[in-house]
């Protein structure tokens, strides 16, 4: 699966009913998720972001959990390349994994609402290869340059 930002999302923020500037985090997937651009919450029916969500010793899932990591979010206009672009600060986390382990897949970029069927999926990125956990920190390096997420003229 390749990486993306959801139809409906997109959507959402060019018709400004999306500020994904404040209140976004990033949760991690297993390889197990089956996400695509058509998919608009988190949920929790088999293959979704909300039933793959890793299960590691320093991350605790679902909705309002610690593992789920606020996003610092900007946006950046890049005259040279005809794009505006979102570019997302780096994240980690730490000791990932250890006694309970799952392998890392998949970074989603969700907004959390009241409950994981009402909070919307907004971006995935596929972290091919797959992450272990290990009790190592685990970081994703988003690109602060050219963006996470771009919209071309």
């Amino acid at each position: 699966m390749a990486s993306f930002f959801t139809n409906r999302a997109m959507f959402k923020i060019l018709n400004r009913t999306l500020d994904i500037t404040t209140g976004c985090k990033v949760m991690l997937c297993t390889a197990g998720l089956t996400a695509d651009q058509d998919t608009d919450f988190i949920g929790s029916g088999a293959g979704s972001p909300g039933a793959t969500e890793i299960t590691a010793t320093n991350y605790t899932r679902g909705f309002g959990g610690a593992g789920r990591k606020a996003a610092t979010i900007t946006f950046a206009e890049q005259d040279a390349n005809n794009r505006g672009v979102v570019i997302i600060a780096d994240i980690t986390w730490t000791a990932l994994g250890g006694a309970t382990n799952d392998t890392v897949g998949f970074a989603c970029l969700v907004k959390e609402v009241t409950n994981d069927a009402d909070s919307e999926l907004i971006a995935v990125w596929d972290l091919s290869p797959d992450i272990p956990t290990n009790g190592s920190d685990v970081t994703l390096d988003f690109d602060a340059t050219s963006g996470n997420i771009r919209f071309t003229t």
